[in-house]
């Protein structure tokens, strides 16, 4: 067979990648006793140093014909800038992973996000900006990064990735290539951040995000964002006491759902640059949490109550029926979670409050708190029929924590039936850990968990990285999708058929 010389270059540009899988795999082998005291959970987040794109036939099962579309996964992609330890679960340049599948075949692209500030860290070879968690050494210390690596989210005809560090990535949604930095033509203003966590109204096709205002003000700015004009509407604007920690909100059918934890970030310390931006974190369990419900036309005054202390990172659903909220939500009753992923690469200190699914009625009309149950222990990363958001609903899947040892080793998926108050779990083998699921319907789905569920996961026994494909009404096995190299667990990610 002759070789043209596109495809001469194609395998010649693929060697150094092969090379580095093979390498990989016997180093996996030849170093196993020193990496047997390293969490599995840290062996899944760790430094990759490899980008490129395969066709992957190593497959488990049968991809369903009927699935097609791209699973986008995003997360760090660093732990180590030239020799500086990266401290932090959140800290890492940002590394995007996409597989897609189409007509039962599958194909792996993947690469970091070129950034500005990552193209200047790796021309000048040493660390320039503070990491959200680790700060850069004095004498080339540059200032902050932004770091898009926790969530995607479609928008037009791009994706981007997001950071809550500052302004959202553009990339390619193809090639994954950096495009620029957007500031939405110019209705994000310079000094408000950009939520990891926007929402799609079902009905409407209106997506709505948040962000925090650098300042005096520490307002949190409200957004609908117009996929036509590609600018982002303000909604609100509302000083705060304090810059308060908000990764997510829920969405009703009229309304967003805010549940404001008593955790902020200590301006004096940022100022003076103290240390990095985790380091500055305060939580004052006497101002308790804030509940904080938004019309979505913007029009009504707010709605805020005060409710007992927590810390939440991710919602689920809510649901408005007449003055009665009810939210589903993961908290911990402290900040013990903060403190492990501080400390990535440290010793995991004993007693983490793990954080569980609660259920929480709340009377708006009266301000007053009508239930608040625990449904679920020891899980998070919400998932479910994005069609039935603001809805009622029967079906939520989520992750499950890790042991004492090893809290972020998420090795179970948990569907829960809300209705009839049923729990089934799907169980990771040793030295096996899954991430985030991604819920996918099917054509003309009959259910509300007519679909399937996918979620990628990592093998500590053959460092090596897999997406795997259930069915979402049974949890039944259908196939797997075996990558032939490590990739970064990560966050967040999406779904774009």
């Amino acid at each position: 067979m002759k070789l043209q010389r596109r495809d001469f270059f194609r395998l010649s540009s693929l060697l150094p990648a092969l090379m580095t899988i093979k390498s990989g795999k016997l180093w996996a082998k030849k170093n196993q006793e020193e990496v047997i005291h390293t969490r599995l959970s840290q062996r899944a987040n760790k430094t990759i140093d490899l980008e490129g794109s395969w066709e992957l036939s190593d497959i488990e099962g049968k991809l369903p014909d009927a699935l097609t579309g791209s699973f986008y996964k995003i997360g760090p992609g660093t732990k180590e800038i030239f020799g500086q330890k990266l401290k932090h679960y959140f800290d890492g340049d940002g590394y995007v992973a996409k597989i897609s599948i189409t007509d039962g075949k599958a194909e792996l692209v993947s690469r970091f996000i070129q950034t500005p500030q990552r193209m200047k860290e790796q021309s000048s070879g040493q660390m320039l900006f503070d990491e959200f968690g680790t700060a850069a050494p004095k004498a080339t210390r540059e200032g902050r990064k932004n770091q898009p690596n926790i969530s995607i989210f479609p928008w037009g005809s791009d994706i981007l990735a997001l950071s809550e560090g500052g302004h959202p990535a553009v990339i390619d949604p193809l090639t994954l290539e950096f495009k620029e930095l957007t500031n939405f033509k110019g209705s994000l203003p310079k000094n408000v951040s950009f939520s990891a966590h926007p929402k799609i109204d079902p009905k409407t096709g209106d997506a709505f995000a948040f962000g925090i205002q650098q300042g005096i003000s520490r307002a949190l700015k409200v957004y609908r964002m117009n996929a036509i004009d590609g600018k982002c509407e303000e909604l609100y604007s509302l000083n705060q006491n304090h810059v308060f920690m908000i990764h997510d909100m829920a969405m009703t059918e009229d309304h967003l759902v805010f549940l404001i934890p008593p955790v902020y970030f200590k301006i004096t310390d940022i100022i003076f640059a103290k240390g990095s931006l985790a380091d500055a974190l305060e939580f004052d369990p006497k101002l308790g949490s804030k509940l904080l419900v938004l019309d979505k036309k913007g029009i009504k005054k707010p709605i805020e109550m005060k409710l007992p202390s927590c810390l939440t990172f991710h919602h689920a659903n809510a649901v408005l029926n007449g003055d009665v909220l009810t939210l589903h939500t993961f908290t911990s009753s402290d900040t013990t979670i903060l403190d492990v992923i501080s400390d990535w690469n440290g010793p995991v200190r004993a007693g983490m409050t793990y954080p569980d699914l609660r259920e929480m009625k709340i009377d708006l009309k009266n301000k007053k708190l009508l239930q608040d149950k625990v449904l679920c222990t020891e899980h998070d990363f919400p998932v479910f029929n994005e069609k039935r958001t603001g809805s009622p609903y029967q079906y939520l899947y989520m992750t499950g924590m890790g042991p004492e040892h090893d809290p972020f080793a998420l090795n179970r998926i948990t569907k829960m039936d809300l209705l009839n108050n049923k729990v089934q779990s799907l169980g990771m083998p040793d030295q096996r850990v899954c991430g985030e699921a991604f819920f996918i319907e099917r054509k003309n789905a009959q259910t509300e968990d007519d679909g399937w569920l996918a979620f990628m996961g990592y093998d500590g026994n053959r460092d090596e990285s897999f997406l795997e494909i259930r069915d979402a009404r049974t949890l039944g096995f259908e196939a797997r999708v075996w990558t032939g190299i490590y990739l970064p667990l990560g966050f967040h990610g999406k779904f774009i058929s």
